[in-house]
């Protein structure tokens, strides 16, 4: 079984809840997917860590993180996967608004002016919050490789509007080069119960149609 086959797995087990939820886009589900139950286990942090490097293995980037609170278990995941493998990758933290005392930073952590950085969130339905880090990163100097998610809400995340020109042009709108670990079947409309839980989906490539395919 390969470390994605054991996320899933993991994820399925541990993190799918059933029951009436509202999703931080407003938006009504009554099944709900809590990764802080993986990201925050020492029996599978590790595992997701790898899963999300191998996923982005292609992007080229030095460090890596996102929107306080769902990107940093993740980004904290991979800077410690990364290690064991013999690589150095920073990890960051991009706070929803700058701080007004000490040292009144946006983006917490080494400074990523100049470098070239992955944005990652837990999960995503609509794409605000990876983008949200996105437009910080930017404004701070730092290149976005692109955006790496562990799941993707199917149907829901729209990695858009425009965010500068040179994003790649994919489905219609302009958006980073996206990656997606894992699919969660979900339509921004509550979900029947037998719709199905997350299942491998075939990484995104930059400039690649964003339509993901899921088995």
């Amino acid at each position: 079984m390969s470390d994605r086959d054991d996320l899933l797995h993991v994820i399925n087990d541990k993190a799918v809840i059933r029951g009436d939820f509202v999703l931080s886009s407003g938006q009504r589900a009554d099944w709900y997917i809590d990764l802080r139950r993986v990201l925050l286990s020492g029996a599978s942090a590790a595992l997701a860590g790898r899963v999300m490097l191998a996923v982005t293995a292609d992007l080229r980037y030095d460090a890596v993180g996102g929107l306080t609170l769902g990107a940093d278990p993740v980004a904290a995941a991979m800077m410690h996967a990364a290690f064991v493998q013999g690589m150095n990758l920073d990890a960051f933290v991009v706070r929803k608004a700058g701080k007004a005392h000490g040292l009144q930073r946006r983006i917490e952590g080494p400074d990523v002016t100049g470098r070239r950085v992955l944005a990652v969130e837990d999960t995503s339905t609509t794409g605000a919050s990876v983008l949200t880090a996105v437009d910080a990163l930017r404004e701070a100097g730092a290149e976005v490789a692109g955006v790496a998610v562990l799941v993707d809400f199917v149907g829901g995340a729209k990695l858009q509007p425009a965010r500068g020109p040179r994003w790649p042009r994919a489905g219609g709108s302009f958006a980073p080069p996206t990656k997606s670990a894992t699919c969660a079947w979900a339509d921004g409309r509550r979900a029947p119960a037998r719709r199905r839980p997350p299942v491998p989906c075939e990484p995104l490539v930059a400039g690649a149609r964003r339509r993901r395919r899921c088995r």
